[in-house]
């Protein structure tokens, strides 16, 4: 089923007349349209219509990408008069409600906090649109959406997943061109900078997609040991032979993100460390095996954890095997989460980022984080590239 006929069916289940989003994930989930820069609102009523206000600079970016009946644009900073955001932002509001001529007495509308990727350096994020729809509809009745939201977010359509999937292959081609270029003598930033570079330049080769870029954190020697925690960063270190080599990416096409980790050797592997690579990689190859729909994520958890726990790497496991993706980039409680106390049943049309991990003190860290999608009869595994020990030790240094 196509979003907007989902959309229209979820609002006749609440018997809400509308549904208003400005966080940009819900206004992409309702609209088709991620924004680009300054403040866009997306609307959906009961009856099926569908509505974008959004700044002057994004109205081609938001006609070529959405599927909405009505754009209306907004000036941020009119060159006639001075006002305030969110007074240009009401006026549009207002045109978007007449044009449409929406009525509503009953309103979902965002209230909780939310992980938000930026896309741009000066975007403006907020959440609760509570001011703008008092002024609109002064009579009406608000009703938090977030949970409504968060579960429309958690089974893609079949085009959703789609543009995932070029997501996921913008990265393939960036690590692709990346490992070329790594080599013992480069510092992490400068690593970092060699994955990243073919994010942001794929539009040659992916002429559908309009915008992609991402991020990504390099971590090699020790401090690839320290890669557990929510803000992985890339310091001046030099990589050395020897070295393990976390390469940590969040891209994005078109507003789909991938979530994606690999670690490399940097050099032949000795023992120790070949032991490492191999329980990462099978408690990776367990849970894919265990993952079809009507599973807990705890179930893919605990065969993450089981696996590392039986090669004596249980406790160095620091953190949940995954979550949910796409919508994203390193949301935590997007659906379905893969922790040892989710309650989360995994079906079929979830994304999500299988990430299990091993992090020694004073040694080092793998990390394998893979997209992958839920089907009727399993899992599709989204990265099915550098996959292998024989790819990810890279014998022959530069």
């Amino acid at each position: 089923m196509v979003r907007d006929e989902l959309i229209r069916r979820a609002l006749e289940q609440t018997n809400w007349d509308l549904l208003v989003c400005a966080m940009p994930a819900n206004v992409l989930l309702l609209s088709g349209y991620w924004p680009a820069v300054g403040y866009s609102v997306a609307l959906a009523t009961r009856d099926g219509r569908l509505g974008l206000l959004v700044p002057e600079d994004d109205d081609d970016l938001a006609e070529q990408q959405s599927w909405v009946d009505e754009v209306v644009t907004y000036a941020p900073a009119p060159i006639d008069h001075l006002t305030t955001a969110e007074e240009s932002v009401h006026e549009g509001f207002i045109r978007l409600k007449r044009d449409l001529t929406i009525e509503a007495d009953r309103i979902g509308f965002e209230q909780t906090d939310a992980f938000e990727p930026a896309s741009y350096a000066p975007q403006t994020l907020r959440g609760s649109a509570v001011r703008l729809l008092r002024r609109a509809f002064p009579s009406a009745t608000l009703a938090p959406a977030d949970e409504l939201l968060a579960e429309m977010r958690t089974i893609k359509t079949p085009a959703e997943t789609e543009h995932i999937r070029t997501a996921c292959r913008i990265t393939e081609q960036a690590f692709d061109n990346g490992v070329q270029l790594l080599r013992p003598g480069m510092t992490e930033v400068e690593a970092a900078a060699a994955f990243r570079v073919s994010l942001s330049s794929c539009l040659r080769d992916f002429d559908h997609v309009k915008r992609c870029d991402g991020f990504v954190q390099c971590m090699s020697g020790l401090n690839s040991g320290k890669a557990f925690g929510p803000y992985p960063r890339s310091r001046s270190r030099t990589i050395e032979a020897g070295d393990l080599v976390i390469l940590r990416c969040h891209s994005y096409a078109n507003g789909y993100w991938a979530d994606i980790a690999r670690t490399y050797h940097m050099g032949p592997l000795d023992d120790t460390k070949g032991r490492l690579f191999r329980a990462v990689l099978s408690a990776r190859d367990e849970a894919l095996r265990a993952m079809r729909p009507g599973v807990r994520g705890a179930e893919i958890d605990g065969v993450a954890r089981g696996v590392l726990d039986s090669c004596g790497y249980g406790a160095a496991f620091k953190h949940p095997a995954g979550h949910g993706a796409g919508f994203g980039a390193t949301d935590y409680g997007a659906r379905p989460r893969l922790h040892p106390l989710s309650d989360d049943v995994l079906q079929a049309g979830m994304v999500l980022k299988l990430e299990p991990g091993v992090y020694l003190d004073n040694y080092g860290g793998i990390r394998k984080a893979d997209m992958v999608a839920i089907t009727d009869t399993g899992a599709e595994v989204l990265t099915r590239f550098h996959w292998g020990l024989e790819e990810l030790a890279l014998q022959k240094l530069q």
